[in-house]
């Protein structure tokens, strides 16, 4: 592969590897890693990257725009990764997505692809969550095969509160992850997982007191025997035997609603309030 044919990572996503562990970082912590379209596919691309033996460095070049993509300097010819690591740079691993994107074309699919990549990589994907995973970024640990929390690590999703609507697989996870009643209380009720409630309810493997403890967990993973994990991931997301957890919007029964939520006047309102630093006014339109 030349240079100019590499794959190429936006600034703001890196890939870096340790050993077996592949280290996918999102790096933008002057928004506190939030989430828009370009991050969302520089993670799908970077799991791909690892799962395909790439081993990288840091997206991007000082000097660009957060924006702009460089060459991502991976160097073909590593072995794959035998586990990913996920983690944010900064104090929170991910606020979310940003609001100023959200609502652009492109920015749900793009969250759809990250999650898939996630779901169809052959190796485990640890969450590295420390700080606050809000909203998509909780929709991204979700997405994760395996959870560290660092002891003031929380997620929620104010979906309801922001007037916005997730799909019906991240409900579905929800529910699988959590339960029914929690998956309510975190989706309807505006409910919080802190990292001990995690641990306790198995969504969080490990509370990891800082992020050494995490790499090592993720290396403990990797010294597993790979087609063990990745017969055991492939039973539990197959689509066919949870259909439920299937992405297709044609066993989607639900799309009507969805596509209407997202277009309806409580969503323009919600945003209008943002910009106006005020609370929205909801009417159910």
């Amino acid at each position: 592969m030349t240079r100019s044919s590499r794959p190429i990572l936006p600034r703001t996503v890196s890939l870096s590897r340790d050993g077996d562990v592949a280290v996918v970082t999102l790096r933008r912590p002057e928004k506190r890693n939030a989430l828009r379209q370009v991050e969302c596919d520089g993670i799908a691309l970077a799991v791909q990257l690892a799962v395909e033996g790439e081993a990288g460095a840091a997206g991007g070049s000082p000097g660009l725009g957060e924006d702009a993509v460089q060459p991502s300097g991976t160097k073909p010819g590593a072995h794959p990764a035998r586990a990913i690591l996920i983690r944010g740079e900064g104090d929170v691993f991910c606020a979310g997505a940003d609001l100023g994107g959200v609502y652009e074309s492109g920015f749900l699919d793009a969250a759809g692809r990250m999650t898939e990549a996630i779901l169809a990589a052959p190796v485990p994907v640890i969450a590295e969550v420390h700080g606050a995973a809000v909203g998509a970024g909780c929709q991204l640990i979700m997405a994760c095969d395996l959870r560290v929390f660092a002891p003031a690590a929380a997620c929620w999703i104010p979906a309801a509160a922001n007037g916005l609507v997730l799909d019906t697989w991240m409900l579905n996870r929800t529910r699988e992850l959590l339960g029914g009643a929690l998956a309510r209380d975190l989706m309807i009720g505006g409910g919080r997982i802190t990292a001990q409630r995690a641990e306790a309810l198995g969504f969080a493997s490990r509370i990891c007191d800082d992020a050494a403890q995490a790499r090592r967990f993720a290396h403990d993973i990797a010294a597993q025997a790979p087609l063990s994990m990745r017969y055991a991931k492939a039973v539990l997301n197959d689509t066919n035997l949870h259909p439920s957890l299937s992405h297709a919007p044609a066993q989607d029964a639900h799309r009507e609603l969805y596509d209407r939520v997202w277009q309806s006047k409580d969503v323009r309102e919600a945003k209008a309030a943002r910009s106006e630093g005020r609370r929205p006014q909801f009417s159910g339109r």
